[in-house]
């Protein structure tokens, strides 16, 4: 596959939402190792297992719940999309978003991928992530050899103003401005935490009430200093997509 490709580095971590497991992970794992050796050294009486089992499957929910989700991921690659059978799968899972978006004036500009190591998956996690995302049939194919990559196509509106991208969660739309202010509006609820630089607004609403919130908001950013900035190639696209990555 011959691409264009930028890397992202993962944000700082969020540190209001991986410390709150770390006092009860640690009293598991302190209990977990009493109870294995108390086990272990008292040979007189039987023991069962399963507590300290189900102790053991606490520890690793526990301990999957500390990692920082930047962390467990770590560095995801950006990958412009060209191979026909690839494309044309995401074309097909996104048709009908993509006929909805065209209705309203874009047009399909590339198709988007972001790719991860394999291994991530036995941090927890990412194994999370990757069976839901199987599970709702995303796009998703081996590149490199070593990374998982999945894909969705990115669409303009005619004037440049914003960019458009469906997921399996709705579609959002993204306007990035001068001052480095990016605007994103949702169709779908996101409760995630992201940059002072980056303004979103996420309901769960229609497609066209949706585009055309974010019409609004465009005229109560956008000013003679501050235009929105209408570069609307794949490099501009990735970095607006790094820039608005959440916290955590």
């Amino acid at each position: 596959m011959n691409t264009d490709r930028t890397k992202t580095l993962p944000a700082a971590p969020s540190r209001t939402w991986n410390k709150k497991p770390i006092v009860p992970f640690t009293l598991c794992f302190l209990w977990l190792a009493w109870s294995t050796t108390f086990v272990i050294s008292d040979k007189s009486h039987y023991h069962s297992p399963w507590p300290i089992v189900l102790l053991l499957v606490l520890c690793i929910v526990l301990a999957i719940l500390s990692i920082d989700p930047k962390t467990a991921f770590g560095e995801i690659e950006h990958v412009q999309i060209d191979s026909p059978p690839f494309v044309e799968r995401i074309r097909k899972h996104y048709q009908s978003q993509g006929d909805q978006l065209a209705a309203l004036g874009f047009d399909n500009l590339f198709y988007f991928g972001e790719a991860v190591s394999i291994f991530r998956v036995f941090l927890g996690l990412p194994a999370i992530i990757f069976v839901h995302m199987w599970l709702d049939k995303v796009p998703m194919t081996f590149y490199k050899g070593s990374k998982i990559l999945s894909g969705n196509p990115v669409y303009g509106s005619k004037d440049n103003v914003a960019y458009a991208h469906p997921n399996s969660f709705g579609i959002t739309f993204h306007t990035a401005f001068r001052d480095h202010t990016i605007l994103l509006t949702r169709d779908h609820e996101d409760n995630s935490r992201y940059p002072p630089s980056v303004v979103v607004h996420a309901q769960r609403t229609g497609l066209v009430e949706s585009w055309n919130q974010h019409k609004e908001s465009i005229k109560t950013f956008e000013s003679e200093a501050n235009p929105v900035d209408r570069q609307n190639g794949f490099q501009f696209y990735s970095e607006v997509v790094r820039k608005e990555a959440p916290l955590g």
